[in-house]
């Protein structure tokens, strides 16, 4: 077996190779920068105070620090130099036992933990980054993921068994689905029945928070109002209620601020007090939808006054309504 010491070999240029022949070593005990490639099949060792820069090593057994390591083992900085270490022993803070994938990091920079189902490697789609959870246990998984195309409205997405293909949402499994969507400001709750793996998915929105502070559902109010109807009638408080309407004596319109889907909608409201009079009891009570005058953008109601069995038109300055609907 030859051997090649090089006490202080300054430096191979002009892209020249150093090779080590089978059965032979190549020993460095100073430095050594080759510009080029160490190729062979040879020993390549250097002494504890030996520095190397190397564009390419081939070599068939690679001694680091007197050492060949085991079998498994890889090259780790250790700040002051390299060692060999165990393959998958983990960083500080990170520890590993698993005995199959736990995490895969894709060429799109997605992070998925505990596998993927069918489906959802789809998620690779280049305009959407992912951290997926549990996919491999045939109900679609969990995921965090965002869609980047600025010019097709980007979006931030909470999800369970959904992925984004490039065009709509589709299952990943054959099972339920339901998603929380932030886009341009506004907050959105949605739900699906069970569909079939790859399928698009047809939303219900279950509730929608709009970016200016409107929530949105068949189980919040669309809009509600306090508002006293005396003199110029002015609101205590009020929510998707922009003016007041005043026609006549107890009459009133309240105009939304944002339209009701329709004129279909359900309004409630009421009105003073209720107390003994001269001809009976006398309460004062509303009515809405006044004439069917009401519409998308407004609701029409008025104010009676009944006692005993005397009944006019009255304003008041105790005036509430509320109203459900689209």
């Amino acid at each position: 077996m030859s051997k090649l010491k090089v006490d202080q070999l300054e430096e191979v240029t002009g892209g020249a190779n150093v090779t080590v022949s089978a059965g032979s070593d190549l020993i460095v005990d100073d430095n050594l920068y080759v510009v080029g490639y160490i190729t062979g099949s040879g020993h390549i060792s250097g002494s504890s105070s030996s520095t190397g820069s190397f564009g390419r090593v081939e070599t068939g057994n690679l001694t680091v620090g007197g050492s060949q390591g085991s079998d498994g083992e890889v090259l780790t900085s250790t700040g002051t130099g390299v060692a060999w270490e165990a393959a998958g022993g983990g960083v500080d803070g990170i520890v590993s036992t698993a005995s199959a994938t736990a995490m895969t990091i894709d060429s799109n920079n997605n992070i998925r933990l505990g596998g993927a189902a069918a489906g959802n490697e789809n998620f690779s789609w280049d305009s959407v980054n992912v951290l997926s959870f549990g996919a491999d246990y045939n109900w679609g998984g969990g995921a965090v993921w965002a869609y980047a195309q600025t010019m097709f409205d980007p979006h931030f997405n909470i999800s369970e068994n959904v992925y984004f293909n490039g065009m709509y949402d589709a299952y990943i499994d054959t099972n339920y689905a339901s998603l929380y969507r932030q886009q341009q400001g506004t907050h959105t709750f949605k739900v699906a029945g069970s569909g079939t793996a790859d399928n698009a998915i047809s939303w219900t929105t279950a509730l929608e928070i709009k970016n200016d502070g409107r929530g949105l559902s068949q189980f919040t109010a669309k809009a509600w109002a306090y508002f006293d109807g005396t003199g110029t009638p002015s609101f205590h408080d009020s929510y998707n209620c922009s003016t007041i309407t005043d026609h006549t004596v107890g009459t009133y319109s309240i105009n939304f601020t944002n339209n009701l889907g329709s004129a279909d909608y359900a309004a409630v409201a009421s009105a003073g007090y209720t107390q003994d009079g001269p001809y009976g009891p006398a309460k004062k009570d509303a009515v809405t939808n006044l004439d069917g005058d009401s519409t998308a953008a407004l609701c029409k109601m008025l104010v009676n006054r009944q006692d005993g069995s005397q009944s006019s038109i009255v304003d008041d300055d105790n005036i509430s309504l509320i109203v459900f609907g689209d």
